[in-house]
């Protein structure tokens, strides 16, 4: 029952009885009536429960009085039975208030309303105290104020909390000690409304006042609790200066202490907010030293769980791993649940980032079982806790009843109405206990529609996060896209440029052609007028000598412009399919029933592409692929086209043979080979290193010219779309392949079978990862 239900019964019942005793009977009657505690109960009361009551059948002197308190103390903190306890605390206060006890009443109310606030009824504890403050003894007042205090707070009157730890310094008796909680939890107050410059001033001046007393727990303390404010206020320096200064304490008077390293977690997760992640890290690691070397290994699972955060949150996925794979085996190890469910949610994140998606989906069910078993565990607590708190409130019930009880058997007119109020109010408790019950059901089902509600939601949030990072990731490829695409738009201008070039010296050439017809006609029409005349035939055949010099020029220079044009054209297009485009005019698309497509892909290129200068990309870009086009003209591949930092070839179009796949292979493996090398460079000037995917499907393709003036050679087909498939599905710096090719490379390489993946549009797809090349091959080379 709520403390004010309680008064209101008290106010309706036990006063009138109070009246009604003090108008029939006298003060030596009412001494030989009087209220036994003893009678209630008795059989669960101890000595000491019996000795509190004589005590306070005295009076009550200063030594007696403590004497009280000393037992009270130990009686609220030791008693078993809850309900016991409670119901006899309230007929003894029942009793001091009819003797008019004041003092001994505070004391006992203050302790009743102590053990009240130790089973979180705050409330029922500030109604048991409010009549008291006047009344305690000097010894009581500090740790009273206090108390309160602490309860207010817990029921957010932090106004009403500030006040009641004011009055502890106006105590001309009180502790320093006592002064040092007040001045702490005072703080504690601003920090709970979000009032952090309030609090940074009154913890300043709190540490003005514990300096001229030498404690240095406190100052160490208070410092600490000072960097918080700071941190919490966004002045991150400033934490910084007084984290040091308390770890600067803390290690002068205990340097071997373990919990030292908390200092290290602290600063690392300011470097953390002001975004230094790699001093972060560095304290974050100097910690973990000191916590494996000291044995703390919830500690070091603690930092673990940060270290991986961070890590991922950097996109650094592979250190992630490895730490939050330490710390899921050591909390494995130890049983710290709370802890390995967090390490099993980041390691879902995490796999889903590296594209593991069948690890991510295992550690998410671990995730979510170990999270289950915590919130049932959290639940029988809040049960075990209900229940107590009903067994007292059912006390303070008990307690109204047996005082109704006790006092009006005293008068026999009212034994009717006595009958009648005790059914009524044990139906009254039976019809609370009923709705008790019934309302605690509903809270369970609430909760548990909650929770369920709750994790829909983050499910959602989680799906909506991955839908606005995938969009997030296409806008920016299509950004760095549309950048290569324009490059290479800048080069085929170049190229148009350079065919209308090619026209324009054609028709000069022909021009000049012309202009020489006309000379040599010209010039026999000379000579066949001025034939008689000896000069003129002279510098008509010297004038013919020449001409037919600058004609051989000319068709030496038309050869040449000609060989440029077939090599410009070889680099747009496949051999066969140029010639026919030079015989014909057009080519015409052509069925090839053996063809193998090779694709591959940079994983993690839109986070380069973000830290990376758009010119060296490029110029990366450019380098890989004219590595790879040697390397595929090597393997008589064919190379298709490039989309953004995608590249796609073939093999089996301009040369056609039944080794495709095997070329194939050989190719991707050579790929592999160029990215080792420029990723030996890339870690030598200390970049990243870039990581390829690549996929092969072998099969029927499509092939012909798109378009007239800006023709481009592309191939089509169900095999294409695979091969597409079998990168996207693929694994970093390894070759992914489907069963049609592994059917033709199966006696040259050792493949690895992944079993059937569910490729969108297509379905389940066989798919297997190249090895290397056999044992008993020349070549036994592992990937």
């Amino acid at each position: 029952m709520k403390p004010s239900i309680v008064h209101a019964f008290l106010g309706r019942w036990m006063y009138l009885i109070c009246f009604l005793l003090l108008a029939f009977f006298n003060t030596e009657s009412y001494g030989q009536n009087k209220l036994n505690v003893s009678d209630v109960g008795s059989e669960k009361l101890d000595s000491l429960f019996l000795d509190i009551q004589y005590l306070m059948d005295n009076d009550s002197t200063e030594l007696l009085v403590k004497k009280e308190s000393d037992e009270l103390k130990q009686l609220v903190n030791s008693y078993p039975d809850e309900f016991t306890l409670i119901r006899n605390l309230f007929i003894l206060d029942y009793k001091l208030l009819r003797k008019n006890d004041r003092v001994s009443r505070a004391v006992l109310r203050f302790w009743m309303g102590d053990y009240l606030s130790s089973q979180y009824l705050y409330l029922n504890a500030l109604e048991v105290w409010n009549p008291i403050e006047t009344d305690l003894p000097d010894f009581l007042v500090s740790l009273y104020y206090l108390n309160k205090g602490n309860a207010q707070i817990k029921v957010n009157d932090f106004h009403d909390a500030r006040i009641s730890y004011k009055k502890i310094d106006s105590i001309p008796y009180a502790a320093n000690f006592e002064k040092w909680i007040a001045k702490k939890q005072t703080a504690y107050t601003f920090s709970y409304e979000k009032k952090y410059a309030d609090e940074i001033a009154y913890l300043l001046g709190t540490i003005d006042w514990i300096t001229p007393l030498n404690n240095v727990d406190w100052l160490i303390d208070a410092n600490m609790a000072l960097a918080h404010a700071y941190v919490n206020n966004k002045q991150y320096d400033e934490a910084i200066a007084f984290l040091n200064k308390s770890y600067d304490l803390h290690n002068f008077i205990s340097p071997d202490d373990p919990v030292l390293y908390k200092y290290y977690v602290e600063i690392a997760l300011v470097f953390q907010k002001k975004g230094n992640t790699r001093k972060a890290l560095g304290y974050l690691k100097k910690a973990m030293k000191e916590m494996r070397k000291a044995k703390n290994f919830k500690a070091a699972a603690e930092i673990g769980n940060s270290m991986t955060s961070i890590y991922y949150e950097i996109d650094n996925n592979e250190e992630a791993k490895k730490y939050n794979d330490q710390t899921i085996k050591l909390c494995s190890k130890h049983n710290f649940e709370n802890l390995l469910a967090e390490a099993y949610k980041l390691a879902a994140e995490i796999d889903a980032a590296m594209n593991n998606f069948e690890s991510a989906y295992k550690y998410r069910d671990k995730y979510e079982h170990l999270h289950d078993k915590l919130q049932q565990s959290e639940i029988k607590k809040e049960r075990e806790l209900l229940k107590k708190q009903f067994s007292i409130e059912r006390a303070e019930k008990d307690y109204n009843l047996s005082i109704a009880n006790q006092d009006l058997k005293d008068f026999e007119l009212q034994q009717l109405k006595l009958e009648r109020e005790k059914e009524k109010a044990d139906l009254a408790l039976y019809r609370q206990q009923q709705e008790s019950r019934q309302i605690e059901l509903q809270n369970q089902v609430l909760k548990a529609n909650e929770e369920k509600h709750r994790l829909e939601i983050i499910q959602n949030e989680y799906i909506n996060n991955q839908q606005e990072m995938e969009i997030n990731t296409l806008i920016k490829d299509k950004k760095i896209s549309d950048l290569i695409i324009e490059n290479q738009n800048a080069q085929e201008r170049e190229s148009e440029s350079a065919i209308e070039n090619l026209k324009k010296d054609n028709e000069i050439t022909t021009l000049n052609l012309e202009k020489v017809k006309r000379a040599r006609n010209r010039t026999r029409w000379i000579f066949s007028l001025l034939a008689i005349i000896a000069i003129v035939l002279f510098l008509s055949l010297r004038n013919e000598v020449k001409n037919r010099r600058e004609i051989a020029l000319s068709h030496n220079l038309l050869e040449l412009e000609k060989s440029k044009s077939d090599k410009l054209l070889l680099n747009i297009l496949p051999k066969e399919t140029a010639e026919e485009l030079k015989a014909n005019g057009k080519a015409l698309p052509k069925l090839y029933n053996s063809v193998s497509v090779l694709f591959t892909d940079f994983i993690g290129f839109t986070h380069l592409s973000e830290n990376m200068d758009p010119e060296l990309l490029l110029s990366n870009l450019e380098q890989l692929f004219t590595r790879f086009d040697e390397v595929s003209e090597q393997n008589e591949m064919e190379r298709i086209k490039t989309i953004g930092d995608g590249y796609m070839a073939a093999g089996g179009i301009s040369i056609q043979n039944e080794n495709t796949a095997v070329n194939a292979i050989k190719t991707g493996l050579q790929y592999l080979d160029v990215m080792h090398e420029f990723n030996k460079t890339q870690k030598e000037s200390g970049l990243k290193p870039w990581k390829l995917r690549i996929g092969i499907n072998t099969g029927q393709v499509i092939a012909g010219v798109i378009g007239l003036n800006k023709f481009a050679f592309d191939i089509w087909g169900s095999t294409v779309n695979l091969a597409s498939r079998a990168e996207s599905h693929g694994i970093m710096n390894r070759i992914n392949i489907t069963e049609n090719t592994y059917n033709l490379v199966k006696t040259k390489f050792d493949c690895e079978y992944r079993g059937e993946i569910d490729v969108k549009n297509i379905g389940k797809t066989k798919m297997y990862i190249v090895i290397g090349y056999k044992k008993n091959n020349d070549k036994g080379k592992q990937v």
